[in-house]
């Protein structure tokens, strides 16, 4: 590559402020600050999505407002095997940092109540009018995991988590879901 060329490319990304996410750091982490996080990733079953706000109370404690939505395939006495099955979620919690490397990398201990509702849904082979069944029900119960940002500029962060939680009321799908993934989280005022 051409060093002209090589140093003109440095430059503009330097720039952008993509190739040294610790040069501005006045809005990270601070009292008041928005943000909007996306993640994908392997739940205990299948997959999930998750869309999440969070609002820092101050620069040390996160309030976390999260919807999940989960599909996989479970084998299930009531329906039979290889079911299909969507679970949708729905938590609030608090997530206190618990430690940070320089400005570019913040942990936190997300700790939530979530509220879910999971369908199953199974053809029978029996029924000519293609009648299913359906199990599904309501759940409740904690959540606590571990999450990483890693700041690619101050206003977005690749946002990581890895989480178990438990859910009472016998749901249909399982008592102790576990979640790990990763995404995006947009920052703002």
């Amino acid at each position: 590559m051409n060093p002209l060329l090589r140093v003109a490319l440095i430059g503009a990304v330097c720039i952008a402020g993509l190739g040294q996410p610790m040069v501005a750091h006045a809005q990270r982490q601070v009292k008041h600050l928005n943000s909007l996080t996306v993640q994908y990733g392997k739940a205990s079953e299948g997959t999930y999505y998750r869309a999440g706000y969070s609002r820092f109370l101050s620069d040390k404690v996160r309030f976390d407002v999260v919807a999940l939505r989960e599909s996989g395939r479970e084998d299930h006495p009531k329906t039979g095997p290889d079911t299909p099955y969507y679970g949708y979620d729905f938590g609030v919690g608090i997530a206190p940092k618990l430690f940070r490397i320089g400005e570019a990398v913040y942990v936190h201990l997300p700790v939530q109540l979530h509220g879910r509702y999971d369908r199953m849904t199974q053809a029978t082979a029996s029924s000519r009018d293609g009648h299913r069944e359906v199990t599904q029900g309501f759940s409740a119960g904690p959540e606590v995991g571990v999450s990483a940002d890693v700041y690619v500029t101050n206003w977005v962060s690749l946002s990581g988590q890895v989480s178990q939680g438990y859910l009472a009321f016998r749901p249909p799908v399982t008592s102790w879901p576990r979640y790990f993934g990763g995404g995006l989280r947009f920052h703002f005022r």
